[in-house]
């Protein structure tokens, strides 16, 4: 392979793996601070609950697509060394 080429690639593969990581890290965090009680503020309690139910599905979302690109970018950098 072109030294070029091989030396792009390694940067798109750990640019892969750092935004995974990124995604990861946030994912966990968010659903970590997560507030499961219901503030005394004038809002409804279906507006509360549905806030915290999509909150939950972002982050459980970043933490997926997280795992996933750091799995690939550590897959695809494993392929370009070893095979």
């Amino acid at each position: 392979m072109n030294p070029l080429g091989l030396a792009l690639a390694f940067v798109l593969f750990w640019a892969m793996i750092g935004l995974g990581l990124f995604l990861i890290f946030a994912g966990a965090v968010g659903i970590a601070r997560r507030e499961d009680t219901v503030g005394l503020l004038a809002r409804s309690v279906a507006v509360q609950g549905s806030r915290q139910a999509v909150e939950l599905v972002v982050n459980g979302v970043l933490l997926a697509v997280g795992v996933a690109l750091a799995y690939g970018g550590a897959y695809a950098t494993y392929m370009v060394i070893y095979r």
